[in-house]
């Protein structure tokens, strides 16, 4: 449990960071919480393992379940234009909107060394290959236990399948 200011590093050059990996779900409340409950609905194994390279033997291989995600108090487009931190607007949490990503997949930044970034071949997405991803929002309410209503339906989706 945290909050969206504390989830990013306020790197010198600003950028998309903060990424969180493998949530089966995720929650966002107000003080008085109520909020939105984000859960993965795509937990099939053909859905979750459709890389193209099916290369179990090599040990950079990582697939990651569950939903990919950042929450941060500046748009992508404020982190893109500022080229230094001082030049982002100081927010605080409960009093500006929260930008969410949720993503299906995250491709690797580099490679072993900065003077020559290069991704591995298994952490590559490919633009060619269909991709299948579910989500399911579902609203908060101050009086119900958000832990409560993911597990609920959490384990609709699991009866479902």
């Amino acid at each position: 449990q945290t909050q969206a200011s504390k989830m990013g590093y306020n790197y010198i050059v600003p950028s998309e960071n903060g990424n969180r990996t493998g949530c089966e779900w995720i929650t966002f409340t107000d003080k008085d919480g109520n909020g939105l409950c984000v859960i993965d609905n795509s937990r099939s194994s053909n859905s979750q393992n459709n890389n193209t390279n099916n290369n179990t033997n090599n040990i950079w291989k990582k697939e990651t379940k569950g939903i990919h995600f950042s929450a941060l108090l500046h748009t992508q487009v404020e982190l893109h234009e500022a080229t230094h931190t001082y030049q982002l607007e100081k927010r605080t949490d409960g009093e500006s909107p929260i930008c969410v990503n949720i993503d299906h997949k995250m491709m690797g930044l580099g490679g072993d060394v900065g003077w020559y970034p290069c991704v591995y071949p298994d952490y590559h997405i490919s633009p060619k290959q269909s991709y299948d991803y579910s989500i399911l929002l579902v609203p908060l309410s101050f009086d119900k236990d958000p832990t409560e209503t993911a597990r609920s339906h959490i384990n609709n989706i699991v009866e479902d399948r």
